[in-house]
């Protein structure tokens, strides 16, 4: 729920210096961050978008004024959601796979077993590109190393793209899954790359159309 007006708190998205702050008025009372995945709430505007401020020292000068418009009420609505094994058929080509679902990997992961059992190693994408959200995971009931692991079951070798980059020496590969996913704070995500490990002798920049 929403806290009393005095606790209200600027946070910054993630706690990153360069990300703006918003006007945090619920949530997790010990996160200094605003993370709406956990269900934190911010002071919203008339066009129920949230306040923001530059600076920290700009979002606590306007703590004593702000007014907060009424939230939206939320409402739920059925969604149709198919495996990926029925939507892409084992004959179709398959490069880069990636993956936003935001804390569902590990289901929608599930959803692709037969896509990626039932293709020869060759045959499999070279890559796939998906985000890594341990506390998002963790609320959703998943083991985020599972996630990890059900990745290098398939063949491939994971890599975390530090810093969003992708030069080789930003690029740093989690020796155990448990410890790596286990090291993230409350709210702190990644990208992860997999590439397959199986590459045969054929021309990868035809295959990928570059």
């Amino acid at each position: 729920g929403t806290w009393p007006k005095s606790q209200w708190k600027c946070a910054s998205q993630l706690n990153e210096p360069s990300a703006p702050f918003y006007v945090k008025i619920g949530g997790d009372q010990d996160v200094t961050a605003w993370v709406p995945s956990d269900g934190d709430r911010c002071c919203m505007d008339k066009a129920n978008q949230c306040f923001w401020f530059p600076t920290k020292a700009s979002c606590e000068a306007a703590l004593p004024t702000v007014t907060c418009n009424d939230p939206v009420v939320q409402k739920s609505f059925p969604v149709h959601v198919e495996r990926l094994d029925q939507l892409v058929p084992a004959d179709i080509p398959v490069s880069v796979l990636k993956l936003d679902v935001q804390g569902h990997e590990l289901r929608a992961f599930r959803g692709a077993n037969g896509f990626f059992e039932s293709r020869k190693p060759e045959d499999k994408p070279l890559f796939l590109w998906f985000e890594f959200d341990p506390s998002a995971l963790r609320k959703n009931g998943n083991d985020p190393a599972e996630v990890l692991r059900t990745v290098e079951r398939w063949g491939y070798e994971v890599f975390d793209l530090a810093n969003e980059g992708v030069a080789r020496d930003r690029m740093k590969r989690p020796l155990e899954f448990k410890a790596f996913a286990d090291s993230f704070q409350k709210g702190e995500y990644t990208n992860m790359v997999a590439q397959r490990v199986h590459w045969p002798v054929v021309d990868v920049a035809s295959k990928l159309s570059i």
